[in-house]
């Protein structure tokens, strides 16, 4: 009796060993580790690839490790059983795939497939799933940068999550880091750089586009900080002004600030003349000659509508009629008489002005 029961045990010892070295032997197509974006539809096999002549009894999910969540069982003779309504079961012949749709945050963890085939019983593979929020970019540069020739480009984006990033230009990589950096930039630099985002399967774009300045104008960012008595601005619109001269064989410079003296500084046999002028507030000149712009077109419509006024007033009273005015009395002229005619002496005396006649009968015959 003792002996037929050490026999059994040897016997099953010796079936689970076999049985052991042949679950060895099985290779089942599954997902250690798998990660994806919420909102996405995640697909987990569960393939039996190495013993093709086996037979499926049932397949059964579950999650987390425990294996206190069941999601779904089938079996070919019972059929399909689901328990989670966000999944999907599809049947292959050696396995199946777990699909979840529109999934969530909580849907991270461990998913377990468990198949049960004969001879082998049942064989078990294991997903850890990780579900990341929506991809969220940051970069620290606006989309279109413009720089200066010489200077250095660098921008910083960061993803949450992320697990690749690429830097492109005409579909030619440049970067496969976070940060893109161009130095001493030339006009060759210039185009559009598209920064690709890669997680799980989901990926995100954003497009720069960088300008190289011409040498005339130019926009300088400086780090450095001074008066406004300084020839060093903080921050500043440069405008290089060059003049040729044939008669001249100098080259002279000259920087010129709001604040300062203008300092010349010969170098011969160049024969360019380049005038370097700073502002340091050129937001405050720039507001200044937008006023003028906008005060001296008005000046002007005021000053020739006044024009056009007088004139039209002129043409009005140069179509009038003249005026008219009557003519002068005419004047009556009469003979003169010889009474009329004074024949005496003149006076001598103040005190007698007028000679009294000694005769008046004389005087009246003289009439």
């Amino acid at each position: 009796m003792a002996g037929g029961v050490l026999g059994a045990a040897f016997s099953l010892l010796l079936l689970a060993s076999i049985t052991q070295g042949l679950q060895q032997d099985v290779d089942i197509l599954h997902y250690e580790k798998m990660e994806a974006v919420v909102g996405e539809n995640v697909t987990l096999p569960c393939i039996i690839q190495s013993s093709p002549s086996l037979t499926i009894v049932s397949v059964e999910w579950r999650k987390n490790k425990s294996g206190n969540t069941k999601l779904v069982v089938y079996s070919p003779n019972l059929g399909l059983w689901k328990v989670w309504p966000n999944v999907t079961m599809q049947n292959v012949p050696n396995g199946s795939y777990l699909h979840l749709h529109d999934v969530e945050t909580w849907d991270s963890g461990f998913y377990i497939c468990e198949i049960a085939t004969f001879p082998l019983g049942a064989i078990r593979s294991e997903t850890e799933l990780k579900i990341k929020d929506e991809v969220k970019l940051l970069c620290d540069a606006e989309s279109i940068v413009e720089v200066p020739p010489g200077e250095n480009v660098t921008i910083s984006c960061t993803a949450f999550p992320a697990d690749h990033y690429k830097w492109t230009k005409n579909n030619t990589l440049v970067s496969e880091s976070e940060s893109l950096e161009l130095w001493l930039v030339t006009e060759a630099h210039s185009g559009i750089y598209t920064l690709t985002v890669i997680t799980g399967n989901k990926s995100v774009h954003k497009r720069f586009s960088i300008t190289v300045l011409t040498a005339t104008t130019s926009l300088r960012t400086d780090l450095m900080t001074a008066p406004p008595q300084s020839n060093v601005t903080e921050e500043g619109l440069i405008t290089s002004l060059t003049t040729r001269r044939p008669n001249i064989d100098g080259n002279e410079t000259k920087n010129e600030s709001m604040g300062g003296n203008p300092v010349a500084t010969p170098t011969p046999n160049t024969g360019n003349t380049t005038v370097v002028i700073e502002d340091g507030d050129f937001g405050g000149l720039q507001s200044d000659v937008l006023l003028a712009l906008i005060i001296v077109p008005i000046l002007l419509l005021i000053v020739l509508a006044g024009i056009l006024y007088r004139r039209k007033i002129k043409r009005e009273r140069m179509a009038l009629p003249p005026p008219f005015k009557p003519p002068p009395p005419p004047i009556k002229y009469t003979a003169a008489r010889r009474h009329d005619i004074y024949t005496g002496p003149l006076p001598t005396s103040r005190c007698n002005s007028v000679i009294e006649p000694k005769d008046m009968k004389q005087m009246f015959l003289d009439i």
